[in-house]
């Protein structure tokens, strides 16, 4: 699983660091993470899209000392057959790393 990559990266990053997180819960989405945070019940390192979700109690912050990429996935029907969906598909190739950036 490719987010279990990340996960044990971060934490491999933060134990490098002197930090030992205590984790004590995995969230099923990113919705209930941010309830935990807004409900004061944690903390939590996610995506950067994720300020998109949050409301008005949480506080996103850029962690730029980790340069981590994150699994992008592409999701469409299969057996596409609308031109559009290729195109969509073959220019977010092209600018993945543009993307990784915004995430």
């Amino acid at each position: 699983n490719e987010w279990l990559g990340v996960y044990e990266r971060i934490i491999r990053c933060c134990k490098e660091n002197g930090v030992a997180p205590n984790v004590v819960g995995n969230p099923m989405n990113m919705r209930h993470l941010v309830t935990t945070i807004s409900s004061g019940l944690g903390i939590s390192i996610a995506p950067r899209c994720i300020k998109f979700i949050a409301d008005d109690s949480c506080v996103c912050r850029p962690i730029n000392q980790i340069d981590i990429q994150l699994p992008l996935t592409a999701y469409f029907r299969k057996h596409n057959k609308n031109r559009i969906v290729d195109e969509f598909i073959s220019h977010t190739i092209t600018e993945s790393t543009k993307i990784q950036t915004m995430l």
